[in-house]
């Protein structure tokens, strides 16, 4: 690399500009003016100005010098204008008869009140005039500023830098006219451009003095060692920090490179050779510059660690670097505190390591028999106890499951603190997770005059791929934290998705309750391990402080994150999102989107005005026709009502079990029994409880049972087994040609689909066609039946896409790499319309592709567009 072209020392720029002047001087032929004498003299007095200006390093030479020119060519007036922004700055001025208030007119001159000089010196060329009277004045402010001052004559020399106007010399004679001769003009431009360079000259010096005593006044500040390497000399600068960082005064050592480099550590001392290899070669990338850190020795011996920046900064022509400059800073107390912590880490790491294996060890040695005492008195429980020994065992068993808790919490604590929790990734169905844990709350909550609704919004997905356990874990401490400390009201459990695509699907969990609240100092305090909103010494509640930060060390582990929010006396409500995986186990049903379903008339009975609209809400999205109450009386009474007319009679009764004057069951046999119907409803009860629990065996008055948490998909199934076909609508199909139906009349159709509910949707659909179909499970029955036929017994294939054992891609590949039936017409049916499920089923070997719900006019399109004429019918 070229050493990159530096700009010319001012200095040195200086004296060729002066050489070129003395050139110019000694070649100049103009004839002497009678009042100067001859040339010689003329050149004598500029070399001495010359000599003046730059052979001393006084700052008052440039106004002296004025002075001179102003007595040698017998002038008034000697002046040197800056030219800035906006005005003029007068930066030396010469008067013969000094007077302050002239200088104050000359401060408020501008050039553009002489517009002709300016225009000439703008282009490099003198601004003069020998009768200023005679040739008329260009502006009112020149002609009173002549008048004020008896200017006659003026001359004004420019002085560019950069090709730009920058400064110019003005000299005046006042009283009388002045013929300038060529003499005179010589003198006047030779002075300007020896002026102008001595001035430059000063503030360069000026400019460099004020960065030297700056650059001393940081290295004596400095506790950094900063040092300088000559590649050529071996010689080493070393600033005052670098001898006393390594305990020794400045200039005591040696500075040649044998003697700098026993200041290092000996496992360092090569770098420097390593420095010159490079430099020999000079190839740049293999050198270990930049920043590193180095150990040095001081001078009693101990190590120094320093932080090193350096670099080349100088070059000779065949780009060989020839300098080098850097900077230590002393790190040794930083490396012994890392080396303090990393110790410390190492003892804080074994102590947590042991107090897990601690904590695990005790856990074992107290579950075994906790076990034990639950186990026991399950099996106490089954046997004749009497009424008061009942009371004891339950609260044996309740004050077991509350150790067993407490223990898991602190367990659970001691994971997150070492960091040994592990997610687990299964396919699960968060609908029956939801329904655990309303089945692990719902009874502590009723025991408390509590109820608990769980709304989860239809495009909730019900198969969802995580860790169970934990969500369970999670949003089981904010439900249990809820019903401790609402002493009266209802807690609610919100789902909902926030995000559902083909990497990931969030949804956002939320509790809310009308309890007792928090105010802003106690949330402060909220995820603190061990602390609890009323730590007083008779607490009303109870509990080990943990639940909380657990569930948020939980959720932060899935991706998410929780907040809560509260006001004292109006209840709290904790709401967290996180991430799963999208589950293929479990495809939505062929029915779950709503416009398939006829709006069947249905009516909501419920006492609680929250569980009566999130159950009327469901039944909307579903697109039923839908009408709600509060008790069974008002049930009666609409039912009733609308029974007259044989276009509006109730056709669906959602009916809730636990209401205050009449249960669901005693309801439900009347509306049967009692009412005198013409029109009875089908009646489907909900319950918190599990349907052993509620039913008696041969209760012939409900249609179906719903365990609470009630999701859209549970309702469409109990809906879907209800009513059969006839809970669809009915799609007129256009057969005015006949060709449609009479191309599918007799074919028969495989069709590979593990939900029940969707065999029975997808059979009742084909058979308004007269399609004969036949079932498989999952894809490895579909290909077992499909070989077990001849080859021309099936039109075509209706493939889902997510089955068990073997899903649709993968069956469909198999057929066709197959060799029986590799060429029978395959339909994919999914659940998925995202971005890419198309392509990613045509690719696999699919002729067509249909997306969940189907519509039967395009699944009969569908069929009929893959089959040819002559596909095998049934008889």
């Amino acid at each position: 690399m070229d050493k990159p072209p530096q700009a010319q020392d001012p200095l040195a720029k200086a004296h060729t500009r002066i050489a070129e002047l003395e050139a110019e001087l000694a070649a100049h032929k103009a004839p002497p003016n009678p009042r100067l004498g001859d040339l010689a003299e003329a050149e004598a007095w500029l070399r001495q100005v010359i000599s003046e200006l730059f052979n001393h390093d006084n700052p008052e030479a440039p106004q002296k010098a004025l002075a001179a020119l102003g007595e040698f060519l017998q002038l008034d007036d000697c002046l040197l204008a800056r030219i800035g922004e906006d005005q003029l700055h007068w930066e030396l001025i010469w008067q013969r008869n000094p007077n302050d208030s002239e200088q104050q007119v000359f401060s408020k001159f501008k050039l553009e009140h002489m517009p002709t000089a300016h225009g000439q010196m703008l282009q490099g060329k003198i601004g003069i005039d020998s009768n200023l009277a005679a040739s008329g004045y260009s502006t009112p402010e020149t002609q009173t500023m002549s008048e004020l001052l008896d200017i006659r004559a003026y001359l004004m020399v420019p002085v560019q830098h950069h090709g730009q106007l920058h400064s110019f010399l003005a000299l005046t004679q006042r009283g009388h006219p002045r013929r300038w001769s060529d003499t005179d003009i010589h003198v006047a431009e030779t002075f300007s451009a020896v002026l102008s360079l001595a001035l430059s000259r000063q503030e360069s010096l000026q400019a460099l003095s004020i960065s030297q005593q700056r650059f001393l006044d940081a290295m004596a500040a400095t506790r950094d060692g900063i040092w300088e390497w000559d590649l050529q000399s071996h010689q080493f600068y070393m600033s005052d920090g670098f001898y006393r960082m390594l305990g020794y005064q400045p200039d005591e050592l040696k500075t040649d490179l044998t003697h700098v480099t026993q200041l290092l550590h000996p496992d360092e001392r090569h770098l420097f050779s390593r420095f010159t290899e490079v430099a020999q070669r000079a190839d740049l990338d293999s050198a270990p510059l930049g920043a590193r850190e180095i150990r040095f020795l001081h001078r009693d011996g101990h190590i120094i660690w320093c932080f090193v920046r350096a670099k080349f900064t100088h070059f000779n022509i065949a780009g060989r670097p020839t300098r080098m400059v850097g900077v230590n800073a002393d790190i040794s107390k930083f490396k012994a505190v890392q080396e303090e912590l990393t110790i410390a880490k190492t003892l804080a790491d074994s102590a947590s390591q042991s107090k897990t294996e601690f904590l695990t060890r005790m856990s074992h040695e107290i579950r075994t028999p906790m076990n034990a005492i639950i186990g026991m008195g399950h099996l106490l429980k089954d046997t004749h106890l009497s009424r008061q020994q009942g009371e004891f065992l339950a609260n044996i068993d309740h004050a077991a499951n509350a150790l067993l808790n407490l223990i898991n919490e602190i367990l659970d604590f001691s994971k997150i603190e070492s960091g040994s929790i592990v997610l687990e990734q299964n396919h699960f169905d968060l609908f029956q997770c939801l329904n655990k844990l309303s089945q692990r709350y719902s009874p502590t909550a009723e025991q408390k005059g509590l109820e608990i609704f769980f709304h989860i919004d239809p495009d909730v997905p019900q198969f969802i791929k995580g860790d169970t356990f934990r969500l369970q874990q999670a949003l089981g401490n904010l439900i249990d934290n809820a019903i401790k400390f609402t002493p009266s009201g209802n807690i609610y459990v919100d789902v909902k998705p926030l995000v559902d695509c083909q990497e990931y699907v969030e949804l956002q969990f939320s509790v809310k309750d009308t309890g007792i609240g928090m105010n802003a100092d106690q949330l402060s305090e909220l995820f603190t391990p061990f602390m609890q909103i009323d730590g007083s010494s008779r607490r009303r509640f109870g509990g080990s402080g943990l639940g909380l930060t657990v569930s948020k060390h939980l959720i932060e582990l899935m991706h998410g994150s929780l907040h809560v929010q509260s006001r004292p006396e109006q209840g709290t409500e904790a709401t967290f999102n996180v991430r799963f995986s999208p589950s293929q186990i479990g495809a939505e049903p062929l029915r779950t989107r709503n416009r398939n379903i006829r709006p069947l008339r249905t009516l909501v009975v419920d006492d609680n005005k929250a569980a009566r609209q999130i159950l009327a809400n469901l039944a909307l999205h579903l697109e039923l026709t839908v009408s709600a109450v509060g008790s069974a009386r008002e049930a009666y009474q609409v039912l009733k009502s609308a029974d007259s007319d044989p276009d509006h009679y109730i056709e669906l009764v959602l009916m809730d079990y636990k209401m205050p004057e009449e249960d669901g069951l005693s309801a439900s046999n009347n509306i049967k029994h009692h009412c005198g119907l013409k029109h009875v409803p089908a009646i489907i009860l909900v319950s918190a409880f599990q349907k052993g629990d509620v039913l008696r065996e041969g209760d012939e008055n409900i249609e179906h049972f719903i365990t609470k948490p009630v999701s859209q998909s549970h309702l469409f199934d109990a809906i879907a087994e209800v009513f059969g076909e006839t809970a669809y609508r009915t799609e007129k199909i256009s057969l005015s040609d006949g060709a449609l139906a009479n191309k599918l009349k007799g074919a028969h159709v495989l069709l590979a689909e593990d939900n029940v509910v969707n065999q029975k949707v997808a059979v009742g659909i084909l058979k308004k066609m007269n399609v004969t179909v036949s079932l498989a499970n999952n894809g490895q029955e579909a290909i077992d039946i499909l070989y077990a036929h001849p080859m021309d017994t099936f039109a075509c294939i209706l493939m889902d896409m997510e089955m068990p054992e073997v899903d649709g891609y993968d069956a469909t590949r198999r057929i066709r790499a197959g060799a029986h039936c590799q060429s029978i017409p395959i339909i994919a049916l999914t659940a998925h319309a995202m971005r890419g499920d198309r392509k990613r089923c045509l690719d696999s070997g699919m002729n067509a592709y249909l997306t969940k719900p189907i519509k039967p006019a395009l699944l009969y399109q569908t069929i009929a567009g893959v089959i040819t004429s002559d596909q095998p019918q049934t008889p």
